[in-house]
């Protein structure tokens, strides 16, 4: 503030100090007319009088006329400048943070109280004042040093601030340097002709035109578009490499075009091939174009000379399929895996990286060359992040001798102090391979955004191995609460636990891991990869646990349960009233303190799991925070808020006891020492909606209310409006007790916090028997039936036990043919699949005794089944039968485009909706006709193209009954 007091003051003296020399000035050209008038008189003073007043008469009009032309230029000059669109042309080339201050500016005017718009001369003085905050005091200059500080063990080149465990961990990693690239490719990284300038600005697109596997991820571009160059990834990266010959009228791509004509003479063609796989940039010119394919016919001939992939590719498809196919050929993993028998890879004759796999499947990390995709498996293979070739075989520019990347088995050059070789991690290979090194090539840090590309490639690969590691190496990680794990151990402690009496879930990602959901950051490839630390703080934060009585998190690995429930009892918060109870006499001042203010005293012993009182007794050292909860978390998030004002408590217990009363839950607690704010504003809440709202509204509100407004007595609140929230319920249900119909709303209240993660006794409502459940359900079931149509109520008031009975007895004695029939329809009712079939049997065989089966078997599930007869006296045979067009309406007469007449907003369309089942017995009586109108009759009610609208139809008859009366 008194820095801004100062310019503020600096700036009114400057202002008056401009008006002092404005108007000194003003007088010099005064005093300057003057003596300019005096001559004119002196010099006219012996003309005469009417002479020298018509002179100062052509005097003055000149002078009040080039006055208003320079006010009328001046004016339009300063109209032209308030146009809004020659503002915003100015702004475009100012910082963002001063066009958000003019759009303020600017709203603060137009939306003012006399809406105007900013002037010029306002835009001037807003970018002024921005000017001179934006400059403020003068910053220091911060100087980093020359870049020449020599890594004693690697040779990189360091900033004057790093250290060499940044390049080579101190020594540690001694990697063989990248050779040099040939002439012409070196020439292309450092000339300066214009082919050189082309290829470096085209490089990406180059190499992946040139390159042997494919890239996939996907890419990002920045949201606010500028020409910084830069290269950004989203989601995990592949590379994948596909057969050696293409699919059948497709074009080749990658590695294909190396192999699809080896006889060609033509490289021009080759060439634009490639072109034609990468888009370039829009307003490519056509010379820059013709460039382009000359420096890929010149690149590909050179791969094709000192690249030994390119080589066994092409080798490869020059071999009949079938060795190709016998001989199994594959890119191993490496040379020939450490832990395989020396004649199983066997180097094949002709190749340099392709061996032979002898009488065995290939390893997963093989690379497996297909002359075509097989029939069944898939099309494109994926290089596996731990293979040699990863790198080689996409960035063929920047490796062109196919030389090989990191590899699992690579080996630190200094053991540590047990005398053991560890072995090199991705992250430490990229942090060697990324330094730039005076005496080595220096071409990968000449390839602009294909060293982008790299380095992105670089990082996705770093964090793909930590995945993979945290996946492989925590599978069986487990975590429970505390109490019941517990209560799953057995009680005999020579028993164990059973295979299938598993406890607990599944870790995935621990919090070490700073890539996953938790952290929120950009990835800046190179900062990860050279692992500079990610944020700093100061002072230290604790993050404090806070968890009911024996609710604390467990972790342990299978088998382990007993050993970790008997280790893990403690935590921050059981520590703490542990300390509080055992050395409150020798540490008096422990009472004192809150929860969250203890590790400003204390320290936390990770390795004990204990408090430990600071040496130094300093506060501020650190913080505690507690983790956060909602009320949505019930009865622990209560117990946070008594942390936060329950000073030196001992146990759980004295958290909870007030005025030397122990309450039963800690939201009591609350309640008693004036910690929750009474629940009057939700009683209002609610009385208001009981005179405006339905009872389902009502309900919803209340459910509302319990998850996000925490009220102090939920039980009470919902005693006081049950009334209003079960109104419906007594309306619906005649003579209802009142039992019953807090059963109902509690039920309809458990629903809806379900649907939240919730439950009743979350929030200390009552219970709902089992019995009152049952009950409530059949109640819910008879109003929803008596909703219905009488024409669907008659569908369903079949007694489903007697049903399930009659099902019971008749299934038993079905004959083998009959049995068949009844599962073929019973699977596609179950599975709510489409089904039309014909049971053709002669008379008197049981088609009615399967169908009546069939029939109570769909209705004891509570599903609806409609029997249909083309005739009355067959009708009459079937349970609930009636004849075909009395149920569907259907025509007397029939033609080939007849339908029934079902109206689709009617019952009876709603009916044959929820229909799961259809017999049609005698169906050998109807025409064809009538089976056609009733198909295009179902096809148009249920909306489906099914074949008769994709029903279950069961149709029967014996056509050896039907004479051929009809021609």
């Amino acid at each position: 503030m008194a820095q801004a007091r100062r310019e503020a003051e600096a700036l009114r003296d400057a202002e008056r100090h401009r008006e002092r020399r404005a108007a000194q000035a003003e007088e010099e050209r005064e005093a300057l007319a003057e003596r300019h008038r005096q001559r004119e008189r002196e010099r006219y003073a012996a003309q005469d009088d009417e002479q020298r007043e018509a002179h100062a008469e052509r005097e003055r009009q000149r002078r009040a006329a080039f006055d208003d032309a320079e006010r009328a230029a001046h004016a339009e000059r300063m109209r032209a400048l308030d146009d809004p669109h020659t503002i915003h042309l100015v702004l475009k080339k100012l910082p963002a943070y001063v066009t958000d201050r003019w759009k303020r500016l600017v709203d603060t005017r137009v939306y003012g109280a006399t809406p105007s718009y900013p002037t010029f001369t306002d835009f001037v003085e807003l970018v002024a004042t921005e000017a001179r905050i934006a400059c403020g005091p003068p910053v220091a200059r911060l100087d980093t040093g020359a870049r020449n500080t020599v890594c004693p063990h690697c040779g990189a080149l360091l900033w004057r601030e790093e250290r060499a465990t940044l390049c080579c961990s101190g020594g540690k990693v001694n990697l063989d340097p990248l050779p040099a690239p040939p002439p012409l490719l070196r020439e292309l990284w450092t000339g300066d002709t214009l082919e050189a300038r082309t290829f470096r600005q085209h490089s990406r697109r180059l190499n992946t035109a040139l390159s042997l596997a494919s890239m996939m991820t996907r890419e990002v571009r920045p949201a606010d578009g500028g020409y910084a160059p830069s290269v950004i990834i989203q989601g995990r990266l592949y590379h994948r490499v596909g057969p050696l010959q293409a699919r059948d009228g497709e074009r080749p791509s990658f590695a294909q075009i190396y192999v699809n004509d080896p006889d060609c003479d033509d490289p021009a063609a080759e060439a634009a091939l490639r072109l034609g796989h990468v888009p370039l940039p829009r307003g490519t010119r056509e010379p820059e174009r013709v460039r382009l394919l000359t420096l890929l016919e010149q690149l590909q001939v050179l791969l094709r000379q000192v690249n030994p992939y390119v080589q066994d590719f092409i080798h490869a498809a020059e071999l009949p399929e079938e060795e190709v196919q016998q001989q199994r050929l594959v890119v191993s993993a490496d040379a020939r895996p450490a832990d395989q028998h020396p004649r199983r890879y066997n180097r094949a004759e002709g190749f340099r990286e392709v061996a032979v796999l002898m009488d065995e499947e290939p390893v997963h990390q093989d690379i497996v060359l297909r002359r075509r995709a097989d029939a069944e498996g898939p099309f494109l293979q994926t290089v596996n992040e731990t293979h040699r070739a990863f790198e080689a075989l996409h960035f063929v520019l920047l490796l062109p001798f196919g030389t090989d990347g990191w590899q699992p088995d690579l080996r630190q050059a200094v053991a540590n102090g047990r005398g053991d070789v560890r072995g090199v991690t991705l992250m430490q290979y990229y942090a060697h391979r990324l330094q730039l090194r005076p005496d080595l090539d220096d071409s990968l840090f000449r390839a602009g955004r294909l060293f982008q590309e790299y380095v992105c490639m670089a990082f996705a690969r770093v964090e793909t191995q930590r995945l993979l590691y945290l996946a492989r190496n925590q599978a069986g990680l487990r975590a429970e609460l505390y109490q019941r794990l517990q209560d799953a151990l057995p009680g005999d402690a020579e028993r164990e636990l059973a295979g299938g009496d598993r406890v607990g879930q599944r870790v995935i990602l621990p919090a070490s891991f700073t890539g996953g959901p938790r952290y929120y950051q950009r990835s800046e490839a190179c900062w990860r990869l050279f692992d500079v630390p990610m944020s700093q703080r100061q002072p230290n934060v604790v993050a404090l646990q806070v968890h009911l009585e024996d609710h604390q998190l467990v972790y342990f690995e299978p088998g382990q349960e007993r050993q970790a429930a008997q280790a893990a009892r403690r935590t921050h918060l059981t520590a703490w009233l542990e300390y509080n109870r055992e050395s409150a006499a020798a540490d008096p001042d422990c009472r004192r303190l809150l929860y969250p203010d203890f590790p400003s005293r204390y320290t936390w012993q990770a390795g004990q799991k204990v408090w430990r009182k600071r040496r130094q007794q300093q506060a501020a050292e650190a913080i505690g925070r507690v983790v956060s909860l909602s009320p949505r978390h019930g009865d622990v998030f209560y117990l946070r808020v008594l942390l936060h004002h329950v000073a030196g408590a001992a146990s759980f217990e004295e958290l909870r006891t007030v005025d030397g009363v122990v309450c039963a839950t800690y939201r009591e607690a609350c309640c008693l020492r004036g910690l929750l704010q009474d629940d009057r504003e939700w009683e209002v809440t609610m009385e208001d909606a009981a005179h405006a709202q339905m009872p389902a509204q009502i309900r919803r509100l209340f459910v509302t209310l319990l998850l996000f407004c925490a009220p102090a007595d939920p039980s009470e609140l919902f005693r006081r409006h049950l009334d209003a929230m079960s109104d419906d319920f007594g309306r619906r249900h005649r003579d209802l007790p009142d039992e019953l119909r807090a059963a109902l709303t509690l039920v309809e209240l458990e629903r809806q916090l379900q649907q939240a993660g919730k439950e009743l006794r979350d929030f200390g409502l009552p219970e709902v028997t089992p019995d009152q459940r049952a009950r409530a359900a059949e109640l819910q079931q008879a109003a929803e039936l008596r909703q219905l149509p009488r024409l669907i109520q008659e569908e369903l008031e079949y007694d489903a036990a007697a049903l399930r009975d009659q099902v019971a007895i008749q299934l038993p004695t079905l004959l083998p043919p009959q049995r068949h029939v009844f599962d073929l329809v019973m699977t596609a009712v179950d599975g709510r699949r489409p089904l039309a079939v014909f049971v053709d049997a002669a008379g008197g065989t049981g088609k009615t005794y399967v169908f009546n089966t069939l029939l109570a078997a769909v209705r004891s599930q509570g599903l609806v089944a409609l029997a249909v007869a083309f005739s009355g006296i067959a009708a009459t045979l079937l349970d609930g039968g009636r004849t075909y067009h009395s149920r569907f309406k259907a025509p007397l007469q029939v033609d080939a485009t007849s339908t029934c007449a079902i109206s689709a907003q009617s019952p009876l369309a709603e009916l044959i909706r929820r229909t799961a089942l259809i017999v049609w017995d005698e169906a050998p009586m109807a025409h064809r006709h009538h089976l056609e109108a009733f198909d295009r009759t179902l096809r148009d009610v249920t909306g489906s193209e099914e074949p008769f609208g994709g029903k279950v139809l069961v149709l029967g008859g014996d056509f050896r009954q039907i004479l051929p009366v009809i021609r």
